[in-house]
């Protein structure tokens, strides 16, 4: 993948489940498939975050919410 920088339009490759969806009520949540926008690229190492963060829409039954989650470069691809 090229220098993926804050901005850049991702969609979501593998198989993340995340359980902080608004409105989901800590329902586990698929991301797979799910498009958003690198918010920032966190360049210093921290164990616990991936180095891409990104806002995905995700769709719930209450409508779409928009959600931040971390990501390592092997998980998004450009979209």
């Amino acid at each position: 993948m090229a220098a993926v920088e804050a901005g850049t339009r991702v969609k979501v490759t593998a198989p993340i489940t995340v359980f902080h969806v608004p409105k989901t009520k800590g329902a586990p949540t698929l991301l797979t498939g799910c498009e958003g926008e690198v918010v920032k690229k966190i360049d210093e190492s921290i164990s616990a975050v991936q180095p891409f963060q990104v806002r995905v829409e995700v769709e719930t039954e209450a409508g779409p919410v928009k959600v931040l989650a971390h990501f390592a470069e092997e998980e998004i691809e450009e979209a």
